[in-house]
C-alpha cells in the first residue's frame, strides 16, 4: 500500500515539475519569438538568449495569467452554484457549463490578449512585469473594439482551417 502511495506522490511531482518546464521553455520561447520578428534576427541563438534574457519576467506573467483565470472561475462557479437554485436547471453541470460559455471564454480572451501585448513590452521595450501589465492594459481599453474585432476573425479562420483540415 505504501509503494502505491509514494508512486502517486512521485507522479504528482513529476507532473508539477513537467508543468514547470512546459511553462519555463515557453517563456523562453515566446521572448524569442517577439525578439525575432521585432528585431529581424537572422541567427537562433541570438533570438534564443533575448528570450533567455527574459524568461523569468515572461514566466511569471504567463504564470500569474493562467492562476488568475483559473481562480477567478473556479470562485464564480462556486459562487453561482452555491447561490443559484440548481433546481431550475437539469444538473448543476448544465450550469456549469453555461458559466463556462458566459464567464471563462471571454475571460480567456482578454487575458490571452493583455499577456500578449504585455509579453511585447517586456521583450520589446525593457520594461518591468508590473509596468508591462499596465500598458497592455492601457492600451486593450483604448483600443478593445479592434482587439474584438481581431479576435472574432482568428476565431473564424481558425474554425475554417479546422474544418478544412478535418474535411480535407
Amino acid at each position: 500500500f505504501q509503494s502505491v502511495q509514494m508512486n502517486a506522490w512521485l507522479l504528482c511531482v513529476g507532473a508539477v515539475l513537467a508543468a514547470i518546464l512546459v511553462v519555463v521553455m515557453m517563456s523562453v520561447s515566446v521572448g524569442a519569438i517577439i525578439h525575432g520578428i521585432a528585431y529581424q534576427t537572422d541567427t537562433f541563438s541570438a533570438a534564443f538568449y533575448a528570450g533567455l534574457k527574459h524568461w523569468i519576467q515572461l514566466f511569471l506573467l504567463f504564470v500569474t495569467a493562467y492562476v488568475l483565470v483559473v481562480v477567478i472561475t473556479f470562485t464564480l462557479v462556486v459562487a453561482i452554484t452555491t447561490l443559484a437554485p440548481v433546481a431550475q436547471f437539469e444538473s448543476a453541470q448544465l450550469l456549469v457549463t453555461i458559466i463556462a460559455g458566459i464567464v471563462f471564454i471571454p475571460l480567456v480572451v482578454v487575458v490571452s490578449f493583455l499577456v500578449r501585448l504585455a509579453a511585447m513590452s517586456i521583450v520589446l521595450e525593457q520594461t518591468h512585469l508590473g509596468q508591462a501589465v499596465q500598458r497592455a492594459w492601457k492600451l486593450f481599453a483604448e483600443h478593445w473594439l479592434v482587439i474584438l474585432e481581431m479576435s472574432i476573425v482568428s476565431f473564424i479562420v481558425v474554425g475554417v482551417a479546422s474544418v478544412v483540415v478535418l474535411l480535407g
